[in-house]
Parts: C-alpha cells; sequence; structure tokens
C-alpha cells in the first residue's frame, strides 16, 4: 500500500495523510483502472471545535494528528486514509467490499473512538466520529465530483442523526436534500404569501380531565410540498435566521386568535406558544411581548412562552429575560426537558413556572425501567420546585395511567387531540364550557 501511496506528491503537513488534491487524484487514477465496485468514506470528528475554543488550537491539533494515526490504524492495508480539510478525512476502500464488510470497518472505527485521545499525560479528550459511505456501482464509477458529493452528503445526515454513527448514501437523500434547498430559499417568502399557520392542540388537567390550556403549533402550507412539519423547515429557519420574523408571526397570529376567542367567549384557559432561542434573545423582545399584549388587549396570565434548554448558552441573560417576563404576569415553561445537557444546571438557575417532559421520555416509560424511574423523579422533583408539570406526547392510556400514578399536573399528546385547525379547536373549546 505504500508504494502506491508515495507514487504521489501532496501531502497534509500536520498528519503526513494525503492531502483532498492528492485524494481526489488517486481516487480517479483508482476508478478508471477498474472495474469494480469502490467504497468512498466521509469522516467528521465531533467535538474539534469545542476542543479548539477550550484548549487552543494547538491542543486541537494533536487532537486531529491522533485521531489520524486512529484513523488509519483501523483501515490497515484495506484502504487507503486522507486528511480532507479542518477535522474531516476521507477514506477509499480497495476492492469490492459487501456490505458486511464495509460495516465491519465503520464499527471498527466508531468503536476506537469510544476511548479518549491522550493529549498529555494529564488531558484525556473524548472525540467521536460520524461517518457517511458511498458504495460506488462499477457504472458511476468515471464521475469523481459525484461520488465525492454523494459521500458527503451521506456524512451529512449520519451528523444529523444521533441514533447512527454512520448513513449509507442512497438516491432519497438526494431527495431530502433537494426539498432541503427548496424550503430555505421559499421560507423567505411564507410569510408575505400567507402560507404559515397555527394549529392548536389541547392541554388536559389529569386528575379531573378537564381543559388545562392549549399549544399553538405552527405549520407551513408549502405551495409544492403541501404541509411542512416544524421539525423540517424550523432548523432551516433557525440556521438563516428567518426564526425571527417566523417567530414574530407566531406570536401576533397567537394573541390575535386569543383576543378573537375572548371576543367570542370561547374559554381557552391559557395559551402556550414556543419561541426559539434566537428571537428570544433579540434585544427587544419583552417590549414586542409588551406591544402585542396591548395591541390585542389581552391579560399577561393568558399567555405561556416555551424555551429549551439552549438558552444555558447566555443562562445571565436568560434570567434577566424570564425575570422581566414573569414580572409582567407572563409564564415561562421549560419545553423538550430531558433532552439537553444541563437540565438539572437550568432547573437550578431558571426560575420556570413550568416543566414540560419531553416525548421521548413519555414514550419509554412503559418498555424502559429505567426511563420510568427517571420519569417519577422528573415529576418529583418539578413537584418540590413548585412547577406545574407537562407530560408531552401521550398517546395511549396506559402512558396516561403512568403520569397520573406519578402525580403530574397536566398532559397533551394524541391520546386526547391532535393538533386542530382554528375551526376545529373552536368547536372543542366550546364542548369544554
Amino acid at each position: 500500500m505504500l508504494n502506491r501511496i508515495h507514487e504521489l506528491d501532496g501531502f497534509d503537513q500536520l498528519t503526513g495523510l494525503l492531502n483532498r488534491e492528492r485524494f481526489e487524484s488517486y481516487l480517479r487514477k483508482e476508478l478508471f483502472s477498474t472495474n469494480e465496485n469502490l467504497t468512498i468514506m466521509f469522516v467528521d470528528l465531533k467535538r474539534v471545535k469545542f476542543i479548539n475554543d477550550a484548549y487552543g488550537f494547538t491542543v486541537g491539533d494533536v487532537v486531529i494528528k491522533k485521531a489520524a494515526e486512529r484513523l488509519v490504524y483501523c483501515v490497515g492495508d484495506e484502504g487507503i486514509v486522507a486528511r480532507l480539510h479542518g477535522d474531516n478525512f476521507g477514506i477509499l476502500l480497495f476492492k469490492e467490499k459487501n456490505i458486511e464488510q464495509i460495516e465491519l470497518i465503520a464499527n471498527r472505527l466508531v468503536f476506537n473512538f469510544r476511548d479518549p485521545i491522550e493529549v498529555y499525560d494529564d488531558l484525556h479528550l473524548h472525540v467521536s466520529i460520524s461517518i457517511g459511505i458511498n458504495r460506488c456501482a462499477a457504472s458511476d464509477n468515471h464521475d469523481v465530483e459525484t461520488i465525492l458529493k454523494n459521500a458527503h452528503l451521506a456524512l451529512s445526515f449520519a451528523k444529523d442523526n444521533l441514533s447512527n454513527e454512520f448513513c449509507y448514501y442512497n438516491s432519497f437523500l438526494d431527495k431530502i436534500a433537494k426539498k432541503a434547498i427548496r424550503l430555505e430559499l421559499d421560507i423567505q417568502r411564507a410569510i408575505e404569501n400567507n402560507e404559515l399557520l397555527l394549529t392548536y392542540q389541547p392541554k388536559v388537567n389529569l386528575q379531573n380531565n378537564k381543559l388545562a390550556g392549549i399549544e399553538g403549533l405552527i405549520r407551513w402550507n408549502h405551495p409544492s410540498y403541501g404541509i411542512v412539519s416544524p421539525g423540517e423547515f424550523i432548523p432551516i429557519a433557525e440556521n438563516t435566521k428567518e426564526i425571527i420574523p417566523i417567530g414574530k408571526w407566531v406570536i401576533n397570529e397567537g394573541f390575535r386568535q386569543a383576543k378573537e376567542w375572548n371576543k367570542q367567549g370561547v374559554h381557552f384557559k391559557k395559551l402556550a406558544l414556543n419561541v426559539s432561542p434566537l428571537q428570544f434573545y433579540t434585544s427587544n423582545f419583552v417590549d414586542f411581548i409588551k406591544e402585542m399584549l396591548d395591541l390585542y388587549q389581552l391579560d399577561p396570565e393568558l399567555i405561556e412562552l416555551e424555551i429549551t434548554e439552549s438558552v444555558m448558552n447566555n443562562i445571565g441573560r436568560a434570567l434577566d429575560m424570564i425575570s422581566q417576563l414573569k414580572a409582567i404576569g407572563i409564564t415561562v415553561a421549560l419545553d423538550d426537558f430531558g433532552t439537553g445537557f444541563s437540565s438539572l444546571n437550568v432547573l437550578n438557575q431558571l426560575p420556570f413556572d413550568c416543566l414540560k417532559i419531553d416525548k421521548s421520555f413519555v414514550k419509554q416509560v412503559l418498555t424502559d425501567r429505567k426511563t420510568g424511574i427517571l420519569t417519577k423523579m422528573i415529576v418529583q422533583m418539578g413537584k418540590e420546585l413548585d412547577m406545574e408539570l407537562v407530560a408531552e406526547g401521550i398517546e395511549s392510556k396506559d402512558q396516561l395511567t403512568f403520569m397520573k400514578q406519578c402525580n403530574c399536573n397536566i398532559g397533551q399528546g394524541y391520546y386526547f387531540s391532535k393538533p386542530l385547525s382554528v375551526k376545529n379547536m373552536e368547536a372543542y373549546l366550546r364542548l369544554q364550557c
């Protein structure tokens, strides 16, 4: 293998591996000289940016260099490894390999990065990896650019998928990526084209089965794709900062509808709306809320704002913002509790009124003993802190029974009702009177 590599000039100075240009050149040469199917892997080192920020670039370079050594060790003589840029590496596996052989190598890579990297005797740092895999059919072998693009696309999906460290390229990924690009372009005009809408989902008091409030949930009625869920377009909106005008639209529309229901004598108890961290930290956010309350003449006690654990990015600012909101009478809920890395610290430092237990916990309370125990502890802890407890994602009677036995205050989920249109929610609310 060494003879094959050293035929080429062009190595990465830090790691001694092939650089990107020479890797592409080597790949092109291999593809034109074989009729076999080949496999390309793109590998991303996680947490390198964090390490650079926390320890400096010298430590970061040591981590990258030692990570490169691990990659070479794991691949052995079954392929070559190149450093493409920064914390990204490329691997070309020699000879045609079946799925079992490919996954043996991929799992070997993942397993070897579970141990921390020793930078110094007293400094060991954890770095995990994501892997994008492209199995190149012989008929596609001559299009190097597409082969590399597809491997990178698979890597992007692997990084987004928390449950899998590696992902194979397939044509469906192209469709998803193209849709994401289209959504990114179209989202800028979604408000002016009147394509956004709020649906409403009831929250139910688990002790008396009466209405406890409602939550407004945004949807996008795209002209080509139909109803697009927030899970698809909210991350795009956050990346492009379009989440700020969208967030303002949500609050304006939610408050407007609340006023309309008040005018009609339709009682909804309390309206909860989600607030993005980017919107939450805008300098005039609290003033905007006050303006909307004045515009629609709403009692602030009718409104609850939900934010996620990502507020920990600026704990001092978050404390100030939450305190200002509570001072004007608005309640603040911690949404998706348990999905972040700093949950207990958030509860300890920020004065939330309500704790929403993430649906991932509720889903597993009956099938995973540890999850059930943790959920009971979360409810008990919330009670001790005088917080209202909401269980998200209740979908079955057994889940409802479990949360009742935990003395959880409120439930929300498809067991009670799916998110409803304004018309259907109004009918639902009238039945509750």
